[in-house]
């Protein structure tokens, strides 16, 4: 019932109000959702009502030419607490680095935990929780899926969690070439939730094993994809007279790997 639910709401709430908040709240205003919005940075909340959002210096951040789109923000409703969040939608999208630490020093995950489990009971319908961001790969399941059932709150049971991992890091790529994000969930439901949702996102999606499967994949492509940008320079430099970057697209098309396993 949860997907009836989200079409039917068209309310989505998004945690986070960084880049990744950002242009997540942009795809899903084009599909014609409501945002229900909240950051646990005050200075993010504050610039999202005074109207200073995004920021200067988030501009500079996200676009190399400066020009960010902008949001309907008599759609966006700011939360006043992370307890109002929960009441206004079955769906959180997780928009925020899990690398990044509160102001407590706990990681995201742990933090988001503690007020899903302490707030559970004021859930309108059985929720969906998916993050946008990866970390070190099994981060999610130990510390979001694993403290969650501290509260005797067990995946697929009582709720739903996957992942969609952005690999976009800037308004240009995310306006650019489409690019397929690794997508994995706990179960057969919250899959139909996440390729729902990368409908309404305009992605196009990979289905990996799981969400550490995930995790790894986003964490290896990131690895490669910075060796390759090395490797690249390294060769620009010692033959400058040579169209590098033509090269490379042909040399990276031809390479195959050995069997491994």
């Amino acid at each position: 019932m949860l997907l009836s639910d989200i079409l039917k709401e068209k309310t989505v709430a998004v945690w986070g109000l960084g880049y990744l908040g950002y242009t997540t709240i942009l795809k899903l205003q084009n599909s014609g959702f409501n945002i229900l919005a909240y950051d646990f940075e005050e200075r993010q909340l504050n610039s999202l009502l005074h109207g200073k959002y995004p920021t200067g210096s988030q501009k500079v951040s996200w676009s190399g030419t400066g020009f960010v789109p902008s949001l309907d923000f008599n759609k966006i409703k700011v939360a006043k607490s992370a307890g109002e969040m929960i009441k206004g939608s079955p769906l959180h999208i997780i928009a925020i680095p899990e690398d990044e630490r509160t102001a407590s020093g706990a990681n995201i995950a742990v933090k988001l935990a503690g007020i899903f489990g302490h707030n559970f009971k004021n859930f309108s319908a059985k929720p969906c929780f998916i993050f946008e961001s990866a970390f070190i790969p099994g981060h999610i399941e130990k510390y979001f899926i694993g403290n969650l059932k501290k509260y005797g709150l067990n995946v697929t049971k009582d709720y739903c969690a996957g992942a969609l991992f952005r690999t976009d890091w800037s308004i240009e790529a995310f306006m650019g070439k489409k690019n397929r994000m690794p997508i994995a969930g706990c179960c057969a439901k919250s899959l139909d939730i996440l390729r729902a949702f990368c409908e309404y996102m305009g992605v196009m999606p990979l289905e990996m094993g799981g969400i550490k499967e995930a995790e790894v994949y986003i964490n290896s492509t990131n690895v490669i994809q910075a060796m390759i940008n090395d490797f690249v320079r390294q060769l620009a430099m010692g033959y400058p007279f040579i169209n590098m970057k033509k090269l490379s697209n042909i040399l990276f098309e031809n390479i195959t790997l050995d069997d491994c396993v």
